[in-house]
């Protein structure tokens, strides 16, 4: 009996936890297991030059050669970063494996997601990814990283609350040789294929954001642009904000746009009701197979016993019957 039981509950108990990992907060908490792996292998197999043992400067030189290049050739080939035809800097010649080559960090939207370089389709299913013909994150002079992130993606966040950066707010990138900083400088909405708004700013050094707008709709991009800042105790942005290429950029209106911040919460919540009704129900069919279970073997124990009750009852009658009949045979 008691066997069944535990059976029956570990089945009970397979099926509930699979229903939680195809729920909302479940893949949540599935892809945020995998991003915190990704990015805990990175800082494990890709430190500093100053270990001996693992030694990028190659890695470097190539990538301010490639800034170098995009900037002076325009950008040649830049395009969206939803037209999943971005070719990634292939990384692995150099050791780095899937084209990892860092994270972003981003307090004000609780995030940190590792990052790809190539914003193709793989890598955005994985996490952040910089759009080709963009910077490479490792900032400088004349560079301008632009990181693509799904606005949720499976279940996980990613870019999801975007909207909640403000001017002032940091964000930081972690790459094989050090972490940089930057400062939300402007926010706006722009169309696919407006690129000259993700474009090198001559003299700056910037990283921008960009992801689908509005959330869960993909027919406009939300741009948050950053500016390095050289040190933590600096007030205010990095770099030249008064300077003609940051004056025409953060002059930037942007494209008439509402915003999804209503959308992106009764999200979550309809998120919330929907773990909890899952909870419920698996509550509820819980408590109906121990209520079963109970019931069915208190019957088959109450059958037993009456079974036993016969049985015996039968067995008198049976003894009587003999004893009547030796008895009659006596008398004879």
């Amino acid at each position: 009996m008691w066997r069944k039981i535990v059976r029956i509950m570990a089945g009970l108990l397979f099926a509930a936890g699979a229903a939680v990992m195809a729920s909302p907060a479940g893949e949540d908490a599935l892809h945020d297991y995998q991003e915190r792996k990704e990015i805990d292998r990175f800082r494990q197999e890709y430190v500093s030059p100053g270990d001996d043992n693992k030694d990028y400067s190659e890695l470097l030189e190539q990538m301010k050669a490639y800034n170098t290049e995009i900037f002076e050739n325009g950008q040649e080939g830049l395009s969206d970063a939803w037209s999943f035809e971005q070719d990634a800097f292939d990384l692995k010649i150099l050791g780095l494996e899937d084209n990892l080559v860092g994270y972003i960090t981003i307090p004000a939207m609780d995030e940190e997601l590792p990052l790809y370089l190539g914003a193709d389709e793989e890598n955005l299913s994985k996490g952040a990814a910089v759009l080709a013909k963009t910077s490479m994150p490792i900032g400088g002079m004349n560079t301008n990283c632009v990181i693509a992130g799904h606005r949720g993606y499976g279940g996980a966040a990613m870019f999801r609350d975007i909207e909640a950066l403000s001017v002032g707010d940091k964000v930081y990138i972690t790459n094989p040789w050090e972490t940089l900083t930057y400062e939300v400088v402007h926010t706006i909405a722009i169309r696919p294929d407006d690129l000259d708004a993700v474009k090198i700013v001559e003299g700056e050094d910037l990283v921008t954001l960009v992801t689908c707008h509005p959330y869960m709709h993909n027919y406009q991009r939300y741009v948050v642009y950053c500016q390095r800042v050289h040190g933590e105790t600096d007030k205010g942005a990095g770099g030249n904000v008064n300077s003609e290429g940051m004056a025409e950029l953060m002059g930037r209106g942007g494209i008439s746009c509402e915003s999804s911040e209503q959308d992106v919460r009764m999200s979550e919540i309809m998120s919330l009701i929907g773990a909890a009704l899952l909870l419920l129900m698996i509550v509820v069919l819980t408590a109906s197979l121990i209520r079963r279970l109970f019931f069915k073997g208190r019957k088959e124990s109450e059958t037993e016993q009456k079974a036993g009750a016969e049985t015996a009852a039968r067995r008198t009658r049976r003894r009587r019957a003999r004893s009547r009949k030796k008895s009659g045979k006596r008398r004879q």
